[in-house]
């Protein structure tokens, strides 16, 4: 397996696992609510969009940027992943379906009265809705954004069959402030945001609202395989940028939510902690010399992180963590309800 040159060294290592008889606890999620008062008097749903993206690749590169007119930058700590092999399209697909359904489960469990997805496919405003549909399996190569802070990524977002990929500023909010979604999703290209951030979603849900009598939820869930911090600032013309980072799966905050539509307004629980999944991916920390040479000779050096990848910790570990935040946003819709 191929890693990119520059950001580190990664080993793969494809270990056997025995599953355990029981799933692993990952502890509560940190969940916020967007605009609570809009789930008042919500108790019937129709799960209108699920997607899981899927992170197949992540780079980084933690630097210092500083200067006036001028910026000078420094490598610091640098790494990547990449996992494309270990992750087979078929389980992918597979994961998804399944939470698809253990949701549906879920939110009828927490005592909602769930539309089936047999009655929301024969819905005709949801027709309507699905002719607007991305086609998915559909991969997102980040690369364009690397400088920003969050690193090149490459995911693929997948969907249950006849189920949309559903994404835009009412449904997710990606800012930590409280002006709203006000921060571009670093995980698209420029092409990916244009197309996926412009569809008038909110036009056909209120149509699938009203023919349904059902509030209407969209999912998804965002899954790093490591989480990257930035801090910035600026002063009269001068700034600086730092990051540090923790390679490991999770499930990412702020992209991993579940968005409600309800008599026209939209509220978004918000996975607000980054939700670890300890065992798939196993690094270390090690000090290289800095790849500039000149910089080297003077004892320069930077921060790498060599890992190992187990597949089968990943496939069994991955959707018992996702499972279970899925099963805490139904409880915390329910009771914000």
């Amino acid at each position: 397996m191929q890693v990119r040159k520059g950001v580190g060294v990664l080993a793969f290592l494809m270990v056997l696992f025995v599953p355990l008889a029981e799933a692993a606890d990952f502890g509560t999620p940190a969940i916020e609510i967007v605009d609570a008062a809009t789930l008042k008097g919500v108790k019937r749903v129709a799960v209108t969009s699920f997607t899981v993206q899927y992170v197949t690749s992540q780079v980084w590169d933690t630097s210092f940027t500083s200067g006036g007119g001028k910026s000078v930058q420094t490598a610091g700590q640098g790494g990547g992943f990449n996992i494309a092999d270990a992750l087979d399209p078929a389980k992918m697909q597979s994961a998804t379906d399944k939470l698809y359904l253990e949701f549906l489960a879920d939110l009828k469990a927490a005592g909602f009265d769930v539309v089936s997805p047999e009655a929301l496919a024969a819905s005709k405003a949801y027709k309507d809705y699905l002719a607007n549909a991305p086609k998915t399996p559909r991969k997102e190569e980040a690369e364009s954004e690397k400088g920003n802070g969050a690193g090149a990524i490459t995911s693929i977002f997948y969907t249950p069959p006849g189920v949309p990929l559903v994404l835009g500023g009412k449904f997710d909010h990606l800012s930590t402030g409280t002006f709203g979604s006000n921060v571009k999703d670093p995980t698209l290209t420029f092409t990916g945001s244009l197309s996926l951030y412009t569809t008038n979603w909110p036009y056909y849900d209120k149509d699938v609202q009203k023919e349904l009598g059902a509030a209407t939820l969209h999912v998804r869930l965002y899954v790093p395989l490591a989480h990257v911090q930035v801090a910035s600032s600026s002063f009269w013309g001068s700034g600086y940028s730092r990051q540090g980072i923790e390679p490991g799966l999770r499930l990412g905050n702020r992209l991993t939510r579940v968005a409600v539509g309800h008599n026209g307004d939209y509220a978004k629980l918000v996975l607000s902690e980054p939700y670890l999944i300890p065992g798939p991916i196993e690094s270390t920390v090690e000090e290289v010399k800095h790849p500039n040479a000149m910089r080297a000779i003077m004892g320069e050096k930077i921060k790498i992180y060599p890992g190992t990848v187990s597949a089968d910790k990943y496939w069994q570990l991955f959707p018992d963590a996702a499972n279970q935040l899925l099963k805490a946003f139904a409880r915390k819709l329910k009771d914000a309800s």
